[in-house]
């Protein structure tokens, strides 16, 4: 009889099995050979960031089952040695260090880091000579993707350490069968579980009555390949599995995935900034051995801050790595500093994130990022095309908006058009950032790729992330294999660079969407952790005065020491408040650091003030009620960034201030309350406020189904009961200002309205002082209108958004909560009457009906148990809407700009060098020194319309030029829009949402 033929007919359905059971055998087989090995361990824990640290610990021998550190939240390391004997010949380059211990895990050999070990990489190649290692363990466990056994409630635990030598042979026919049999059940109907316990048809495998011909041909081809396997040649199995995949190759219609190397590294989420750097250095120390090893593997490192980082906490792998990225192996770019929020930081903290991005990118790589890449973030702010442009890049990627929960996004590559109508390639893949080069993520991506038909190639990050740790040795076994295999998109290494490069030959077929990107899920977010959210504001308004008080002093740039924490801050499980409790623990406190060293930097420019003496920052002249050195108040106006007296500033303060009958007047705005001591009635400059009822504080049970700091769920805005408001009772009234003041009725803790009218002003000011300690609730402030046009208009980093706010589409109905960069407007259709909340560190807005309303506080319980419980200060304003500024009143937009603006007490009077007059709906921003000397000034538009401003120079200088965020001046077409009219005085014309910087000399 012909032993290579069986006496029976085949049956297709049966070759599965035979699969499964030869990939056991072949796992097994790969690494038969184990030697254990001795390890010693530090007999304490230490704080981690120092190996070095381990020189004078005392090392005792551990044992198998041998338990260390806490249950949870143990931020320490321990340190473990062993020692490695030389390679004989035919171990060379097979031997591999198995680590079975919880925790992750950092390979030192001779002061550097050389490989990282944890559940999604077990193992590491160890090098041929002897050696001494030092295993460097930290007391956690967060790579939430890889499953990892759970640590006890002894702390983690060691399970032992052998040298385990790899048959090559064995391995590569692993990883052959593993991607074709992948293939196989991507294409086969599913069928049941042999081994199943359950009877029935759980043992059934039915008949391929219909299957494609590419299945049929793997399963026989396969069924053959296996017949070497049972008769003992793994050699010849190995090369007829090699055969069978070159027979069947890839065709142009089974698409492209171009891979890149990732470890999408959260600088902080369940884990503090300290175990961050820990991880960085455990990442690229795996992602460094690997580019060693596979000179095809490219690997995007979108971060630069971590970085820079490296170079101190492990300066010899910093080097490593360097050798890749001037090889343009390791990819450099990201353009961000940090993968930041772009929803919640102010427009100048986003510009400044995208400029020390881009200056560190290009010190590190030789040249400027070009792709933002931001794969995580919970939302995209519709000036983010037009701040990527101005900082010199042209692509974005992103994964995030697949999670949406009601509509699912169009398009996967596309040209994303911000308010402006600047324009930037964009790629969205259907599949996740913690890819694994899978046959079945390759192939269901490129199934929901929707412009494949134009080209059929998606950009696929591969490696674990979340927690790091980046890719490993089989996943880069596996690229190779799926270079060129029929019915998969074929794999090979590029670079995002390279991957827009080829998009932007497609340009001018891709689809365009206009506007922000708003993200179905995490709405929250804006809310959750408020006090991190105030300190972030004002460390932004400290900054901005310092930057300003330097102009005046003639002084030029801050170090960018001083942005460090801010910019850190923006990262997007840190500002959005889904982070654990000890990362506001340590943020906070930094945070409130930034704003008192801004406070001494203005102190040593301009001199140390007792108040008497008062700096404006803004580049515009601002009225407010100010006190002096004796404690009285002062209604005055002060220039644009200059110093006064206030005793040399006085402003006509109208007819009075009065409260009278539930009548709150000041002769510009009337606000009256009715019996039950509740907002009812509002006139604004002789025009009523078209109020639909009082206004109301809710409070709202707020029990997300998923993701408790980052969600509220729709249903929760169903069940709100309005809080009962005690009686107004007049606390403080001076010739320039009233306030009144109420408690209000909380379940648990107290809280306390003071409302206060300023002479002259048409803002009705709030404070709420409030000891929150209500569990999984939500407060909220709510204003019923009859401004019910289509649209309401909510602000932005730059510029603003318009979002639906009537009955609609299941798209319109998922934006019941959204960003609003501390103000939101109601509006009639027309756009031109309507009702607007202007906050100081609120972000959390919704409009339905008219009725426009502010989230205050949530508290959540996961991951921080004690989110936002505690003492709160919240202000905020209501004001009529306004687009455009004039002479009688500002716009909602510079509103929110102006109104928490502090004025810092100085020491002498100064005259600006630079103001800003008649800007109509445009906005500044900014002043600072221009890194080459002269003044920066960023102003953004934010109603939509275009328009002029005029420009003042103390100093009449003629060099006036408009710049982008690199301080690279503007084509030569762009120049027109900066007139001069006379000397030291320009006309700037801008277009609806429009940036500007203005440098001048």
């Amino acid at each position: 009889m012909n032993p290579s033929r069986s006496p029976y007919n085949c049956l297709p359905q049966l070759i599965r099995d035979r699969i499964t059971g030869a990939l056991k055998r072949l796992h097994a087989l790969s690494a038969r050979q184990q030697e254990a090995i001795s390890v010693e361990g530090s007999q304490d824990l230490y704080p981690p960031g120092n190996p070095q640290q381990a020189m004078g610990a005392t090392f005792a021998p551990v044992a198998i089952g041998d338990s260390f550190g806490l249950p949870s939240h143990d931020w320490r390391c321990r340190y473990f040695r062993c020692s490695i004997p030389a390679a004989s010949p035919h171990e060379q380059g097979r031997r591999y260090l198995l680590w079975r211990c919880q925790g992750e895990s950092t390979v030192h050999i001779d002061g550097s880091a050389y490989a990282g070990l944890d559940c999604g990489h077990p193992s590491c190649l160890l090098p041929d000579s002897a050696c001494e290692l030092l295993i460097e363990t930290c007391c956690w466990q967060t790579a939430i993707w890889a499953r990892p056994s759970p640590i006890t409630s002894t702390g983690c635990r060691f399970d032992g350490a052998w040298i385990s030598l790899r048959e090559p042979s064995a391995y590569a026919a692993w990883i052959e069968l593993r991607v074709l049999s992948e293939l196989v059940e991507a294409l086969a109907p599913s069928q049941g579980d042999a081994n199943s316990a359950e009877g029935g048809r759980q043992h059934l495998r039915r008949s391929l009555i219909s299957a494609p011909p590419l299945l049929r041909q793997l399963l026989a081809g396969l069924n053959h390949c296996l017949d070497h396997l049972d008769r003992g040649d793994l050699a010849l199995f190995g090369e007829s599995l090699v055969e069978l995949r070159h027979r069947l190759p890839a065709a142009d219609w089974d698409g492209a995935a171009w891979l890149v190397g990732h470890s999408h590294l959260d600088l902080v989420w369940t884990w503090p900034e300290s175990a961050t750097r820990r991880k960085n250095v455990h990442t690229c120390a795996t992602v460094a051995g690997l580019m060693e090893r596979y000179p095809e593997f490219t690997f995007m490192n979108s971060q630069p801050w971590l970085l820079n980082h490296l170079a101190s906490d492990d300066p010899q792998l910093r080097q490593r790595v360097q050798t890749f990225i001037d090889q343009g192996r390791w990819v450099v770019d990201g353009m961000f500093e940090v993968e930041s929020d772009v929803l919640l930081s102010g427009g100048e903290t986003l510009a400044r994130c995208l400029i020390h991005g881009q200056r560190h990118i290009q010190a590190i790589s030789g040249r400027l990022g070009r792709v933002v890449w931001i794969p995580d973030v919970f939302g995209y702010s519709g000036c983010l095309p037009q701040l990527i442009r101005l900082a010199g890049g042209d692509s974005f990627f992103t994964n995030k908006l697949t999670w949406n929960r009601v509509t699912p996004f169009p398009y996967t590559s596309f040209l994303w058009e911000g308010n402006d109508g600047s324009s930037v390639l964009a790629h969205l893949p259907p599949i996740g950032f913690n890819g694994h080069a899978q046959v079945d993520g390759l192939r269901e991506g490129l199934a929901d790729h929707r412009q494949a038909g134009i080209d059929p190639t998606l950009l696929c990050p591969i490696g674990y992330g979340d927690g790091g740790g980046g890719p490993t040795e089989e996943h880069l076994e596996r690229a190779r294999r799926l270079a060129n295999v029929a019915g998969i998109p074929q794999a090979s290494w590029h670079s995002p660079r390279e991957f827009f490069d080829r998009l932007a030959t497609f340009a001018d077929q891709l689809p365009r969407f206009r506007g922000e990107l708003y993200l179905e899920v995490h709405r929250g977010t804006t809310t959750s952790q408020s006090e991190n959210k105030r300190l972030f504001r004002a460390a932004e308004r400290g900054l901005q005065a310092w930057e300003a008080a330097r102009v005046c002093a003639g002084q030029g740039p801050l170090p960018e020491s001083a942005w460090e924490r801010l910019l850190f801050a923006t990262f997007h499980d840190a500002i959005p408040g889904s982070s654990i409790g000890l990362v506001y623990e340590e943020l906070n406190p930094q945070l409130q650091q930034v704003s008192d060293q801004a406070a001494k930097g203005i102190r040593d420019e301009l001199g140390a003030g007792d108040g008497a003496i008062r700096f404006n920052p803004l580049a515009i002249d601002r009225q407010a009620v100010l006190s002096d050195d004796q404690g009285s108040l002062h209604l005055v106006r002060i220039p644009a960034l200059s110093s006064t007296a206030l005793q040399d500033a006085p402003v006509d303060m109208g007819p009075g201030l009065s409260w009278q009958d539930g009548l709150l007047d000041n002769g510009e705005l009337q606000a009256r309350f009715d019996a039950q001591h509740r907002l009812c009635q509002l006139s604004i400059a002789g025009e009523p406020v078209e109020l639909g009822g009082p206004l109301a504080f809710m409070l709202y049970p707020d029990h997300p189904s998923t993701y408790d700091a980052w969600e509220i769920d729709v249903d929760c805005f169903a069940l709100g009961q309005a809080l009962e408001a005690g009686p107004l009772r007049s606390i403080a009234q001076h010739d320039c200002r009233l306030v009144l003041e109420q408690e209000l009725i909380l379940p648990d803790g107290s809280a306390t309205v003071q409302w206060s009218l300023d002479a002259a002003s048409r803002g009705l000011n709030l404070c709420i002082d409030c000891d929150w300690q209500i569990a999984h609730r939500l407060l909220r402030v709510e204003i019923p209108t009859r401004y019910q046009g289509r649209l309401a208009r909510f602000g932005g980093p730059f510029g603003a958004a318009l979002r639906p706010q009537l009955p609609g589409y299941e798209q319109e109905e998922a934006r019941w909560e959204g960003a609003g960069s501390r103000w939101a407007a109601v509006t009639d259709e027309c756009g031109q009457r309507g009702l607007a909340l202007v906050s100081e560190a609120k972000y959390g807005f919704n409009a339905r009906n008219g009725r426009l309303g502010m989230s205050l506080l949530r508290a959540p319980c996961s991951p921080d148990p004690q989110a936002d419980r505690g003492k709160h200060r919240m202000r905020f304003q209501i004001r009529r809407w306004r687009s455009h500024s004039d002479a009688q009143e500002v716009s909602t937009a510079l509103a929110a700009e102006t109104s928490y603006a502090g004025f810092p007490a100085v020491a002498q009077t100064i005259t600006g060098p630079v103001a800003w007059q008649e800007m109509g709906s445009l906005v500044p921003s900014w002043t600072c020194p221009g890194s080459e000397g002269g003044i920066i000034l960023r102003a953004h538009e934010c109603a939509g319309s275009s328009g002029s401003a005029v420009l003042l120079s103390s100093h009449g200088t003629e060099n006036a030029e408009l710049v982008d965020l690199l301080e690279r001046p503007l084509a030569r077409s762009e120049q027109h829009r900066l007139v001069q009219v006379a000397p030291g005085r320009w006309q700037i014309n801008y277009d609806s949402y429009q940036i500007i910087s203005i440098r001048i000399k």
